[in-house]
């Protein structure tokens, strides 16, 4: 998918592929200087100018003409699926590319309640999304230490800020009460039921039976988390138990509760309680 954009010679300096990730392809890359011929793609694309160096060249407009372009650090390119301009980078180029499923798209913008068509936009800065892009490279680049429900949850905001970026129906949804409490439970009781897999949001969302979309900010206006945040504040709450109760390794707390690996497991406890599992379990 991403070879639609980036064409010719190309240094790929990390990847979301082999990570089990749905509906995106996330990859970095140091793209060449060198003239790079219009081609069709297939999905949208959403292009970030990365580093910390302001990019030169130049590409086709629309209307055939060669048009001078700058990219600053964040500077954003969304293609929508189809027709991809000719460019010309005038120096190497370090760009984080990120390829969604246009049916995946289109169900999100199914839930939203909005046209599914995503609007083609160049050179837009964005603080949203480049925040999310910019988590979405971190966490390829670390080998996809946080799970791939992390990745999931990361992808569908995606797709929701690109498809109410540059409309007023970013500041316009309409005001979610608190999910429930009977529903609330029964998301939760599935939580802790399964702290040991990566539930998907759509898993969740089920479960509560609203759209992904409400069910996200009905989750976060009832619990103040995200649902990932709480699911990973919970199984934080069973590591600690289980330190305290217990003689298993780290390692085998880190697996049992959910983690991928002791890294993994390490990162999350660090950023929730600043101090390292060792150090919690030295102190008890």
């Amino acid at each position: 998918m991403i070879n639609s954009i980036v064409r010719g010679h190309a240094l790929r300096l990390a990847s979301s592929s082999g990570l089990g990730w749905k509906h995106i392809l996330v990859e970095r890359y140091l793209v060449d200087p060198e003239e790079k011929a219009e081609t069709i793609s297939d999905c949208h694309i959403v292009v970030m100018a990365n580093g910390n160096e302001v990019c030169y060249g130049e590409r086709l407009g629309w209307a055939g003409h060669v048009v001078p372009y700058q990219k600053e650090p964040g500077t954003i390119n969304l293609y929508e699926n189809g027709l991809q301009p000719a460019i010309n980078p005038f120096s190497p180029t370090d760009l984080a590319l990120c390829a969604l499923d246009k049916q995946f798209v289109a169900h999100v913008a199914e839930e939203l309640g909005c046209e599914p068509a995503l609007i083609q936009r160049i050179g837009f800065r964005d603080s949203s999304i480049e925040h999310l892009i910019t988590l979405l490279v971190d966490e390829v680049e670390t080998g996809g230490l946080s799970g791939a429900g992390y990745a999931d949850h990361l992808t569908y905001a995606l797709a929701t800020r690109l498809l109410l970026a540059g409309t007023d129906r970013v500041t316009a949804l309409p005001f979610e009460q608190s999910l429930p409490f009977h529903r609330l439970q029964r998301v939760i009781r599935l939580m802790e039921a399964n702290l040991d897999r990566d539930l998907s949001l759509a898993a969740l969302a089920d479960e509560s039976g609203y759209s992904r979309s409400h069910f996200l900010r009905m989750f976060h206006s009832a619990t103040g988390f995200t649902p990932h945040q709480y699911l990973v504040f919970r199984r934080i709450e069973k590591a600690k138990a289980m330190m305290k109760n217990t003689k298993a390794t780290l390692l085998e707390i880190a697996l049992e509760c959910g983690f991928a690996s002791h890294a993994h497991f390490t990162r999350a406890f660090r950023r929730t309680l600043n101090v390292t599992p060792s150090h919690y379990r030295r102190h008890l």
